[in-house]
């Protein structure tokens, strides 16, 4: 068995990209970690927080550049304020950090992702 293997639901990989598909589903376990625990629920949901040098430890494959691109991506964001998103927005960020110069960002998912997750049937 792998330790550090990558998984990915080929339905979501499908729809957004492998890439997003791998992101989703980290950020799905830590959320459903964080909700089995009761940890960090703030403001109606559960979050999950990660610098991208944290990122990194989890796809060492990926530079920060790249990581950077797939959670703006996962915002549905652009780097450009001429482009167009790719999609409708999947991750929403937050900052609920006790220290104001933490500058740590917090994920979760935004209701209509959880609601397809749902679908495929995934809950928290």
């Amino acid at each position: 068995m792998l330790d550090n293997g990558i998984i990915f639901d080929a339905r979501i990989a499908e729809k957004y990209s492998v890439e997003e598909a791998i992101v989703i589903n980290k950020l799905f376990g830590w959320l459903k970690y964080n909700a089995v625990n009761g940890k960090n629920f703030k403001e109606g949901r559960y979050w999950t927080f990660n610098s991208i040098s944290a990122f990194r430890k989890y796809f060492p494959f990926w530079n920060e550049s790249k990581i950077k691109r797939i959670l703006i991506d996962l915002a549905g964001c652009t780097e450009k304020s001429d482009s167009k998103p790719k999609h409708e927005p999947i991750i929403i960020k937050g900052n609920f950090n006790k220290s104001s110069f933490d500058r740590t960002i917090w994920y979760s998912f935004t209701d209509d992702f959880f609601v397809y997750l749902e679908k495929l049937g995934y809950d928290l």
